[in-house]
């Protein structure tokens, strides 16, 4: 039922940040669902480090903030460089 999703994402030298957004109906984070989808992403997540947090209210929609770790550039062997392209 959304008409509009806005995606992000920001690297930093310590985490990659995904933010999706929806002006969707929404849900009641707090109520049971059939499925363990998001379980199950929250469990994934948590097992390197990242998370990922819901927030949703009914007829609102909804927004899904997930936050991975990753080495600083440095840390991989890059040296930062500024391209332009015309």
């Amino acid at each position: 039922d959304a008409s509009e999703v806005e995606f992000q994402m920001t690297l930093t030298d310590h985490a990659l940040e995904i933010t999706i957004a929806d002006n969707g109906k929404g849900f009641d984070t707090a109520m049971e669902a059939g499925g363990h989808g998001l379980k199950n992403r929250a469990a994934r997540l948590a097992k390197i480090g990242g998370r990922c947090d819901v927030d949703s209210h009914a007829g609102a929609g909804t927004t899904v903030h997930i936050r991975l770790p990753v080495a600083s550039p440095a840390a991989r062997g890059y040296q930062e460089t500024n391209t332009t392209f015309d």
